[in-house]
């Protein structure tokens, strides 16, 4: 791995407001971190509801009654920065990062967002509670779809 692939990942970090990335190629592996910068989530564009595609049910919920984070609801929506997998624990079979009604700091981990390989972080924007969660692990999100509500 070369210093231009270094400075690209960089790049790319700093492009999609990312804290942590990591590239593993052939018996290479680079990890770039950043301990000041969090994923904010942007707000929704004009004339577009969170919650109008349809979000898979999230753990906990019966069949059928998918979560839908709304403007209807109190709090703030935390929506996907990326288009990824969503992981809520760090690994399979460990205890999520969060559930519902857990409080959480600046900076808390809220779940993993995996694109192309590379395992990025999502993190609270602020303090708060966790009042929602809606996705469930190992979903696809798209871009812009509610992952969490935070009061």
């Amino acid at each position: 791995m070369d210093i231009n692939t270094v400075k690209q990942l960089a790049e790319l970090m700093d492009a999609h407001g990312l804290t942590r990335i990591e590239v593993c190629e052939g018996d290479h592996r680079v990890c770039l971190s950043k301990q000041t910068t969090t994923i904010h989530s942007q707000p929704p564009a004009a004339g577009v509801a969170p919650g109008q595609a349809a979000v898979p049910a999230a753990a906990g919920h019966p069949e059928g009654a998918a979560p839908v984070a709304t403007q209807d609801k109190p709090g703030e929506v935390l929506t996907a920065p990326l288009v990824g997998m969503v992981y809520l624990s760090p690994e399979p079979g460990a205890k999520p990062f969060v559930a519902e009604g857990q409080r959480v700091k600046q900076g808390d981990t809220l779940c993993i967002i995996e694109a192309m390989k590379v395992m990025n972080e999502f993190t609270a924007p602020r303090n708060g509670v966790v009042a929602e969660i809606c996705t469930e692990n190992g979903q696809l999100a798209e871009f812009g779809q509610p992952l969490f509500r935070l009061l």
